[in-house]
């Protein structure tokens, strides 16, 4: 988005953060001291990216997991008390419509189930008497 057509944005929001990731995007340019071709193998990684999305499989999703930004907004917007374990996103296949599947019926949890049919079994108990 250019500066110019950020000018028809009515939401100061998003005004402020496209203004933002501009800035920065060309304060990492300048730091990296980035070449054409450099920046044209961004280009190509980022179009096969956005080629491979599709109306159930959004890779940019996947991409900001992998790079740790969805997780790092999460924590940022989800703000936990001292001592609480880490948030977590929901992970990069995860799908709203997704069909229920028995742990046994799927392919990992087939082979898990007939490991575990096959082991000793136990079972364990415990309590929490305490929470700092």
């Amino acid at each position: 988005m250019s500066m110019q057509s950020m000018r028809t944005v009515q939401d100061e929001r998003m005004k402020f953060i496209f203004k933002s990731l501009v800035t920065h995007l060309h304060d990492f340019v300048r730091e990296t001291s980035l070449t054409t071709e450099d920046w044209m193998t961004a280009i190509h990684f980022l179009t096969e990216t956005g080629q491979k999305c599709t109306d159930i499989r959004q890779e940019f999703i996947l991409l900001s997991d992998t790079l740790g930004v969805s997780a790092l907004v999460d924590s940022m917007n989800n703000v936990k008390p001292p001592n609480a374990t880490e948030n977590t996103v929901l992970g990069p296949y995860h799908t709203e419509d997704a069909h229920m599947v028995e742990c046994k019926d799927s392919r990992l949890g087939s082979l898990v189930h007939r490991r575990l049919s096959s082991a000793i079994k136990s079972f364990h108990s415990s309590r929490v008497l305490d929470v700092l």
